[in-house]
Parts: structure tokens; C-alpha cells; sequence
């Protein structure tokens, strides 16, 4: 089992983080794989650009959720460095963290 953009990325060799499988077929898909940013209701954020000095969680490394922010990093021309405060909470810490502030 695989999240489908890795699976894409393993078969289509499209991430250095991948090992490439050239054989690599898949079966079905158990579901698609959104990406959320969760932001408040009254929040200034209409574009990528904006998240800029913000605090962002970008899951745990390791995790897909985490790769695939580190891809939307580098398309664009960010690090996570550009954000005011990153954290790397796992998905069982997700709800609280929001229910925090």
C-alpha cells in the first residue's frame, strides 16, 4: 500500500527521494490523496506567497504528507525556513494543535 502520488513518483522516477520501480503496477486506488491548508476564517491567505513568516505544520517527517509539502516547498522557490514557525506534528496531533490556536 502506497500513497498514489508516491506511487506515481516511484513509477514515473519523478523524485529523488523515490527509488525508481520500473516493474511497480497498481491494483486499485483505496482513495484519493488531498492535500488540505487549513487556514482561519478571517485569514489574509490567497496565495502560496502568502504562508510566508506564517506558522506551518508539515507533518512528520518520513511521512507522505511531508514529502509531498517539501515538493510544493521547492516548486515554490521556499524552504522551510520562510515560514515564521514549522512544526512536524504527526497526524494523531493534528486536531489538537488546530483546537490550540
Amino acid at each position: 500500500m502506497a500513497q498514489s502520488d508516491w506511487q506515481h513518483h516511484a513509477f514515473n522516477c519523478s523524485n529523488e527521494k523515490v527509488k525508481y520501480f520500473k516493474k511497480l503496477r497498481s491494483v486499485y486506488s483505496v482513495h484519493n490523496e488531498p492535500l488540505h491548508l487549513i487556514v482561519g476564517k478571517y485569514s489574509i491567505f490567497k496565495r502560496w506567497q502568502d504562508f510566508k513568516g506564517k506558522r506551518m505544520n508539515i507533518d512528520d517527517p518520513g511521512s507522505g504528507h511531508h514529502g509531498t509539502m517539501e515538493i510544493l516547498m521547492a516548486a515554490h522557490r521556499m524552504s522551510a525556513s520562510a515560514f515564521g514557525q514549522i512544526s512536524e506534528l504527526d497526524s494523531t496531533a493534528h486536531g489538537q494543535a488546530l483546537c490550540d490556536s
